[in-house]
């Protein structure tokens, strides 16, 4: 279980939650964008590409935007010596467990995307020990095994409404949410590919559907450490560099 504490609020968390709302407010609207419509219709590019997206947005940039709202929640430290992202997701995920005394977190599971999690659980090219084995030189490094167990462990967690088992499946879906993240994110999938479309759109919906969740329990949480976020900003009394005082925005938006 995280620290608790019974002081006040520190800055770190109201900079915490900032962060968070302003990637969820443009994740939002990258998904579903106005009038029905993907942003990029009208500004060139593919033909027809607008009207491709046509009432559903654009789930790729938004699958992204979640993501970065999601690593300004959990995050803690950008060390070398702390590299093992799943792992503070772990505790992250504990966190928000130990304070969801309505069971908000089960309740988004079972009734807004179970079926989305159903799909990407049995893919698997979101199975990172796949991908051990596929680009190995010896294929004998086994994943049939772990990949079948987790899966099996998902489905009857959510077919039982087995909340002692939530963690676990919090675990086991940002593992594979993770892997798709490293794809889009390190070039390792074409823009708008037809390979993995399934699973931008549920990685999406699935994104869509917990990460404001986990910002309610955060915001609503009372004596929770959620832990020093990345990139403090600069005390009081330190220099802090203005975004406002670069020639561009000076001449874009009018600053002085």
């Amino acid at each position: 279980m995280a620290k608790t504490s019974t002081e006040p609020r520190p800055k770190d968390f109201a900079v915490r939650i900032l962060r968070v709302k302003t990637w969820l407010g443009r994740a939002e609207r990258a998904l579903k964008s106005e009038n029905g419509m993907g942003e990029s219709e009208g500004m060139g590019g593919s033909e027809g590409i607008g009207e491709k997206r046509r009432g559903r947005g654009d789930p790729d940039v938004a699958f992204i935007l979640y993501w970065i709202a999601f690593n300004a929640a959990y995050a803690r430290d950008l060390s070398p010596k702390n590299p093992n992202a799943l792992k503070d997701m772990k505790q992250f995920f504990q966190n928000l467990l130990d304070v969801d005394r309505g069971y908000a977190i089960r309740d988004a599971l079972w009734s807004h995307c179970h079926d989305q999690v159903y799909a990407l659980v049995d893919i698997q090219y979101l199975f990172m020990p796949y991908w051990v084995h596929a680009n190995a030189e010896s294929r004998d490094i086994p994943w049939e095994g772990s990949f079948h167990k987790d899966k099996v462990f998902v489905r009857d967690a959510l077919r039982n409404n087995c909340y002692e088992r939530i963690r676990k499946v919090l675990r086991i879906v940002f593992s594979r949410l993770y892997v798709l993240r490293n794809q889009l994110v390190h070039g390792g999938a074409q823009f708008e590919s037809h390979y993995n479309r399934d699973s931008i759109f549920d990685g999406a919906h699935i994104m869509a559907t917990l990460v404001p969740v986990f910002l309610d329990l955060m915001d609503a949480s009372h004596g929770m450490d959620w832990g020093q976020p990345f990139f403090r900003p600069a005390l009081k009394g330190h220099a802090t560099p203005s975004i406002t005082r670069h020639p561009l925005y000076r001449d874009r938006f009018g600053f002085p």
